[in-house]
């Protein structure tokens, strides 16, 4: 990966939340746990989202994005970009990604997404009539 952090986040994977306006992550920086929430109009106003994905496509495309997240958010990290937030209870580290940090990764050579949550062709293929996998 061309964007070398030494503040690195484990086990980061998404959870449900009940706020659409994100998709939501969670992951450890050490024993600190990292709350990561990606802004939806980010992924909404990518030209390959198609501008209206749904909630279920935003979450895919974090999904099979999580190294390309996980390379901002160390970054973010790194930098101090994080707010301490109170979680249930208990500090954590709070990392929003905008627009903007989508687009920085991008501007590095060889730094790529994948778009294909947004490629109803492409998981057609994938999935049966029945919703289960091919």
């Amino acid at each position: 990966m061309l964007w070398e952090t030494s503040a690195v986040l484990n086990d980061l994977h998404t959870f449900e939340s009940k706020d659409s306006s994100y998709v939501a992550l969670q992951g450890y920086q050490g024993r600190v746990t990292v709350n990561v929430r990606v802004d939806s109009m980010a992924i909404d106003e990518l030209p390959e989202s198609g501008g209206a994905p749904t909630p279920e496509q935003r979450k895919t495309f974090v999904r099979h994005n999580i190294d390309a997240i996980r390379a901002i958010v160390e970054k973010k990290l790194e930098q101090g970009d994080a707010e301490p937030e109170d979680w249930h209870g208990r500090p954590v580290l709070g990392v929003q990604i905008l627009d903007t940090d989508l687009a920085e990764y991008m501007s590095h050579p060889g730094n790529r997404l994948s778009y294909a949550a947004f490629d109803l062709r492409a998981q057609s293929r994938w999935v049966g009539r029945d919703g289960r996998f091919a």
